[in-house]
């Protein structure tokens, strides 16, 4: 792998000079700590991020985006641990290629253009909680940063025809999310005993290949799109359960539920407020469970987890209060990333953000409220609530400082993090 950066690296200070390729970045470090007296620190992680672009010609160009991460703690137990060459147990670290593709503009027909290769491809106008962003697995490696994905291997169509577009993506393989580290809390296991599992990933062929279809313009002055996706959910679903008796464990399989989405999105302002709204309408294919005993002491259980559709929306607003000076931004989200059918939940994220001194500090206060329509014992069964500073010295350089605090009730969404409040410091420059 050393060899493989080191490779990569000389290749492109060399390039940079033989093709004359525009180079971009940053350098952040990103360090977080328990707020509860032990002062133990959860997350230490180093980045050196790299963007680079080359204009072929006036019609083709290449763009690539390279991270070079060093994240985590020393994970070394014996001595020759420590006297290994290879030092990821002492400084463990990773090299991921977030994005690499080819741009071909007005490709064999003028206002064609088409990207190939791995990229990003954001569907949808809400701020972060997009029901129609699902071209892209996502990325919960940090569970900080909503909305995060993952880059994918695609082709990418979009063609221009005055105020209107037409999108179309074929993405030939499925990629699945990446987890947290917590990530049993997204499934109900039982914590009584031992859990093993294995996932199946869908096979790699054409016929489980991914399709997306959109078209958007201006509509009385909103941005709009209709959009369809017709591929896989990210996260895997329990399709099997083995319970085995003596001794008590239990062996799951997971697969990756099939799914159709139609979605509508709009995004614009009414005076000097900035609305969006964005729907993701869900049609999953039918998803069979089945639980079984080891010995055969009870009958099988089966039953199904997905089958009639749901829909996910978002609703939001932003205005800036023009004599003080504050941004403010609130969201109505109907759904999740993990929820899906009657697991949906309602939630309220808003934030405020004031500035001062030329711009160069930023206090913001953001929060994310669950909230029970039903009738619940509490209309606020989880709340989290993120204070921060953000302060920017010099240009291109920012030091942030912040915490998250986290409380629920027992059938709150977030009651299994409820003792994880941290508060982080972040150190970005960009160039």
């Amino acid at each position: 792998m050393k060899r493989i950066v080191a490779a990569v690296l000389g290749l492109m200070l060399v390039s940079s000079g033989v093709f004359a390729l525009d180079f971009s970045g940053y350098l952040k470090t990103d360090w977080r700590m328990l707020i509860d007296g032990s002062g133990r620190f959860t997350y230490n992680q180093n980045d050196l991020d790299l963007s680079l672009k080359h204009d072929i010609n006036s019609g083709a160009k290449v763009f690539a985006e390279m991270d070079l991460k060093n994240l985590g703690f020393a994970t070394t137990t014996e001595l020759y641990d420590l006297s290994r060459y290879d030092k990821t147990l002492v400084s463990p670290w990773t090299f991921e290629i977030k994005e690499a593709y080819v741009d071909l503009t007005g490709f064999f027909l003028k206002g064609l253009d088409v990207r190939i290769g791995k990229q990003r491809i954001t569907w949808g106008t809400a701020d972060k909680f997009n029901p129609t962003d699902n071209i892209n697995p996502l990325d919960l490696s940090d569970v900080t940063d909503f909305g995060k994905r993952l880059g994918i291997n695609s082709i990418k169509a979009t063609y221009y025809l005055g105020d209107c577009y037409f999108q179309g993506v074929y993405v030939p393989v499925f990629t699945p999310a990446v987890l947290p580290s917590n990530y049993q809390s997204l499934y109900s296991f039982p914590t009584t005993m031992p859990v093993s599992d294995t996932v199946v990933l869908p096979v790699s062929n054409f016929a489980n290949s991914e399709f997306a279809l959109k078209a958007g313009g201006k509509i009385f002055g909103f941005d709009s799109s209709i959009s369809y996706f017709y591929g896989y959910d990210c996260l895997p679903l329990d399709k099997t359960r083995i319970i085995n008796l003596v001794p008590a464990s239990i062996e799951v399989e997971l697969e990756y539920p099939k799914i159709q989405v139609i979605g509508l999105d709009a995004a614009g302002s009414i005076g000097d407020v900035g609305v969006w709204v964005e729907a993701g309408y869900f049609i999953p294919e039918q998803f069979d469970t089945t639980a079984c005993y080891v010995p055969a002491m009870f009958p099988a259980e089966t039953g199904t987890k997905l089958k009639d559709a749901y829909t996910k929306f978002t609703v939001g607003a932003d205005y800036t209060f023009p004599i003080v000076g504050i941004y403010s931004n609130i969201q109505y989200c109907h759904g999740f990333f993990d929820e899906r059918a009657s697991d949906i939940k309602d939630y309220l994220v808003a934030s405020l953000d004031k500035k001062f001194f030329s711009d160069k500090l930023k206090l913001s206060l953001s929060g994310f409220f669950e909230m029970d329509f039903n009738g619940g014992e509490y209309f606020f069964p989880s709340f989290t609530v993120l204070p921060e500073i953000s302060y920017s010295p010099f240009e291109a350089t920012e030091i942030l400082l912040g915490a998250y605090f986290i409380d629920s009730w027992p059938n709150g969404k977030f009651y299994s993090s409820k003792e994880g409040d941290e508060m982080y410091l972040k150190i970005k420059y960009s160039f």
